[in-house]
Parts: C-alpha cells; structure tokens; sequence
C-alpha cells in the first residue's frame, strides 16, 4: 500500500481503511468502497484508488486547506476545543506538530449544517478579503451572525472587539 499527497491528515487513520485486505488478492479490493471510505476522512478532499498489478495499491489524495480555527462549543457545557475548518466549512481535527496562522472563527457548532458552517466560513473569508492588507491584525472573527460579524483586531498594539455590519451602528 503506498499513500501519496499527505501532509496533516493521520496516515494511519488512511491505512485502516485498507487493513482488512492485507494478505490477499489486490483484485478482490472493493475500489469505489476504499474510495468513499477515504473521503469520509476529516483532512481528504478528494481521493483516487489504483490497483498496479501484481500487488501494489495506490492511494493518492488531496487534503483540504484550512482557512481558520473553529472554535467550537463542547455540548453541555461553557468550554470549547480548537478544531481547523476549510473554506466548505468542513472540520478537520488539529494535526500534531503543524503550525497554521490564521484567524479563530467563532460561531460554529457541530450541530450545523455543512450548508450553514459553509455560509459563515464564506461570510468571514469575504469580511477579510474586504479589509485588505488589514485582514493580518483579525485575530477573531465571531460568525453567530453574518449581517452584524464581529471582529477582535489588533490596532496600534491593543486589542479592539469591532462589531460591524448594516443594521444598529
């Protein structure tokens, strides 16, 4: 088994999909089954399956790229864990020893839809790109509301919570 395109996603996790073929024929590998079971992975985008004959299997796959921290809420509870989530607003747990500089995106829930994490991830993507240059001072974005976001920035060396939206300021 040769695994190619990893950088953060946990390659053993990847192996075990394939755990229960090892020892026999590469021919009796259910390819579309492997397939769909290597996207269900957190960190892989998209994955290719090939059979090379006469023993030798190749999984190439390609990881999402995150774009913030989700910090997300722990059910029953005031605490939160970090987790990394992509522009589609798909969660990827954090992979040991990677470093990543971006801004911490509040407002998401595993209770979500994929539609609904979506549509927040988008609106803080499209609040930076509007503040240009100034998009590296966003520390945090709070996304519990897209039309009244705010964002913790920091300006002349302190921190400033800025609410900003079209309604009430």
């Amino acid at each position: 088994l040769e695994i190619h395109g990893v950088k953060n996603a946990n390659i053993e996790r990847l192996r075990n999909v394939f755990v229960k073929d090892f020892g026999d024929s590469i021919f009796r590998i259910p390819l579309d089954e492997r397939r769909r079971s290597l996207l269900g992975i957190d960190w892989v985008q998209t994955a290719a399956v090939s059979r090379i004959w006469p023993n030798r299997v190749i999984v190439t796959v390609t990881e999402r790229t995150p774009v913030a921290f989700a910090r997300m809420p722990i059910a029953g509870s005031m605490r939160h864990y970090l987790a990394l989530v992509d522009g589609e607003g798909m969660l990827m747990a954090l992979p040991p020893k990677a470093r990543f500089h971006l801004p911490v995106l509040s407002g998401l829930s595993e209770k979500q839809s994929d539609a609904e994490r979506k549509m927040r991830v988008k609106a803080m993507q499209h609040l930076l790109a509007d503040l240009g240059p100034r998009a590296q001072d966003v520390a945090e974005v709070n996304a519990s509301s897209v039309q009244e976001m705010r964002v913790v920035a920091q300006v002349e060396g302190r921190g400033v919570e800025l609410w900003l939206g079209d309604q009430h300021y």
